[in-house]
């Protein structure tokens, strides 16, 4: 009976253990910027010029996804500094590195897809 328990208690135990290492490996490996655009992602991934915290949106523009290529953070907090868009959302082009607003798809003035700008990012003018 005794050798019994201790297999049940052996077992119980590794079992908790693996379970606990698979989520720990799961947890490290998703990328904390897993919920933004592809696009978003590539932009944070390949440059050290664009940022997360942005622009927050307001009643004229909306919210940039990613914003900059600035030195630092605090350089690219304007409504034109917008990198990549949420969904919805389109880049009406501001600057010729191809960052602007964000507006809703299909009221840009000046869309990247029309414009001569220069993505720094390639999937930018994708």
């Amino acid at each position: 009976m005794n050798k019994v328990f201790f297999s049940l208690v052996i077992i119980v135990t590794i079992m908790a253990l693996t379970v606990s290492c698979t989520s720990d490996d799961e947890e490290s490996t998703s990328s904390p910027n897993s919920d933004l655009s592809s696009c978003g992602q590539t932009v944070l991934s390949k440059t050290s010029y664009a940022y997360r915290t942005c622009f927050s949106g307001d009643s004229s523009y909306g919210a940039c996804e990613t914003c900059g290529f600035y030195n630092d953070e605090s350089s690219a907090q304007g409504n034109y500094d917008c990198i990549t868009c949420p969904d919805n959302y389109g880049i009406d082009v501001y600057f010729d590195d191809c960052t602007g607003y964000c507006v809703k798809k299909g009221t840009e003035t000046n869309p990247i897809s029309s414009n001569s700008c220069t993505a720094p990012i390639a999937c930018v003018k994708e």
